[in-house]
């Protein structure tokens, strides 16, 4: 979907219109001066210093960047991540942090530092997501900068040193009807060598009488044996060695908590993610379908907004808005491998 190389000379004019329109849009826009020397001549700045400055191209439009700079022996600093608004929230900033992360590795740098204003909110979740700690901040006469560190892994640490934070967590795939969760957490299970998709919905269909509708006020008992005995799936299968992927409509204020418990509790990491698209989407797809489990429109809007404000875990969220199946799977796991849908 983007694709990542280094800086060109032919670059430049499109680096600062990238620049200027991601700043605008936050709200961060410091005008032109001296503290933008560095993309006067990225050349120089970072590739001949020995770092690196990536470009991202969409159809061939630049449309993210960041650059990598090597402050001193061990240590890197990563410099102008910016992502076009249009691209935003497409998993964008996170491939291109893992791949200057990598780049640093290889260098041998072990400690990356960045920094955002306070108001990048977005740019905040994605740093802290990845595993960076903030350790300070700065006032200007305009803004607060928050300045992030992250320890890297040695590239040639043995993977037994990891132990058990090395197993993949169990992967919940959540979101209302119609957004594509069934079909996006088989894409993902069905690239591993070994996973298992397991469909909430399934272990509805098992009760052959006194079934009462998920989304009825009377389920609330019901729904609570069906997950747990989701998550006793679940967990079996994880201890067994697969690669393990939960896709039901899991609300944080209902069943995440239980579930991601009974999962802790067995002895398995849990990561989380909610799939976003817009409720028209969402009931037109479920309407055009010839589902197992209907559900009336009512409920359709009801579940999606229990979805809509998620407040912390807003940043477990990708939005899949436009896109096909196999891209919602692509931001997923670039996300699941950044360490930033952990809960």
């Amino acid at each position: 979907m983007f694709e990542l190389r280094s800086f060109q000379p032919s670059d430049a004019e499109a680096v600062w219109g990238l620049h200027d329109a991601a700043l605008s849009d936050a709200g961060v826009h410091g005008g032109r001066g001296p503290w933008e020397d560095d993309l006067r001549d990225v050349g120089a700045t970072y590739l001949d210093s020995g770092g690196d400055f990536l470009v991202a191209l969409a159809s061939g439009r630049l449309v993210g960047m960041a650059g990598l700079l090597c402050r001193s022996p061990g240590e890197a600093e990563i410099r102008r991540m910016r992502v076009h608004p249009d691209f935003q929230r497409r998993g964008l900033g996170r491939l291109m942090l893992r791949e200057l992360e990598g780049r640093a590795q290889a260098l041998g740098l072990g400690l990356v530092c960045l920094d955002t204003t306070e108001e990048q909110i977005a740019a905040r979740r994605l740093y802290e997501g990845a595993g960076y700690r903030e350790v300070g901040r700065r006032r200007t006469d305009r803004f607060v900068f928050i300045d992030f560190a992250k320890t890297l892994r040695a590239p040639d640490m043995p993977q037994e040193v990891e132990g058990e934070a090395d197993k993949a967590p169990v992967l919940i795939v959540t979101g209302p009807p119609g957004v594509g969760k069934t079909t996006t957490a088989a894409i993902l299970a069905d690239r591993a060598e070994r996973a298992v998709h397991l469909e909430a919905d399934a272990f509805f269909r098992f009760i052959r009488s006194g079934y009462v509708e998920p989304w009825h006020p009377r389920s609330r008992e019901q729904n609570g044996i069906v997950m747990r005995l989701v998550g006793q799936a679940g967990a079996g299968y994880a201890e067994a060695g697969y690669s393990t992927i939960i896709d039901g409509i899991v609300i944080p204020t209902w069943f995440l908590e239980p579930l991601r418990d009974q999962l802790r509790d067995a002895g398995h990491r849990v990561a989380y993610v909610v799939l976003r698209a817009p409720l028209s989407v969402c009931r037109a797809r479920v309407e055009a379908r010839q589902s197992e489990m209907p559900v009336d429109s009512g409920a359709i809007e009801q579940l999606w907004k229990s979805f809509a404000d998620l407040g912390d875990l807003e940043r477990n969220v990708v939005d899949v808005e436009g896109g096909s199946p196999e891209m919602a799977a692509d931001l997923v796991a670039q996300r699941l491998a950044d360490g930033a849908l952990s809960i």
